[in-house]
């Protein structure tokens, strides 16, 4: 298996794509809280 995601960029992506999810699920407030860590 290719350990892609080990990459600052991939890993940011997956933080910003679960931030979406929760915002389209109604849960703001971790959705915030995931931005917060991807801009880090």
């Amino acid at each position: 298996a290719l350990d892609s995601a080990s990459s600052p960029l991939q890993k940011r992506e997956k933080l910003y794509l679960l931030a979406v999810g929760y915002y389209r699920s109604g849960d703001y407030s971790r959705s915030r809280n995931l931005l917060d860590q991807s801009l880090e």
